[in-house]
């Protein structure tokens, strides 16, 4: 039997079951956004948790819970990416601020390929070169 309850209440009910500290993150991370993008990011994070957007979902994931860096002003340009391409995914980060940054991988049968499509060489916020563990490997004692 097909239930009564709505997509949005179904997100809803996956939303309140959610840890503190990924709420929170989602809180903060809207707040650092463009008003213009508020919506659909919302949308993402809370009202399909199945659909498209994964790679934006990892990076809230990864400042919930692996304490990555989370800039004052989320650039445009990074939210941007991961409203356009449902591949997107934060696999680079940036060498000086930690920012993560989205690639699209490469679908081929090695994981260690280098990606399909790299959006930012420099980081939109800094200005520093990104890269896969720039920021995490070079803090490794």
């Amino acid at each position: 039997m097909v239930s009564e309850r709505s997509n949005k209440q179904i997100g809803q009910e996956s939303t309140n079951r959610l840890p503190d500290e990924w709420r929170n993150v989602c809180e903060q991370f809207v707040k650092r956004i463009s008003p213009a993008h508020r919506t659909a990011v919302r949308r993402i994070l809370h009202d399909r948790p199945c659909a498209a957007g994964s790679g934006l979902r990892s990076w809230i994931e990864a400042v919930a819970f692996r304490h990555s860096p989370l800039p004052v002003r989320i650039p445009t340009p990074l939210v941007r990416t991961y409203l356009i391409d449902p591949e997107a995914v934060p696999l680079h980060e940036c060498e000086q601020c930690g920012i993560a940054i989205p690639v699209r991988p490469n679908r081929s049968a090695d994981p260690e390929d280098e990606p399909e499509l790299v959006y930012f060489n420099e980081c939109p916020v800094c200005h520093s070169r990104t890269g896969p563990f720039l920021y995490r490997g070079s803090r490794i004692v």
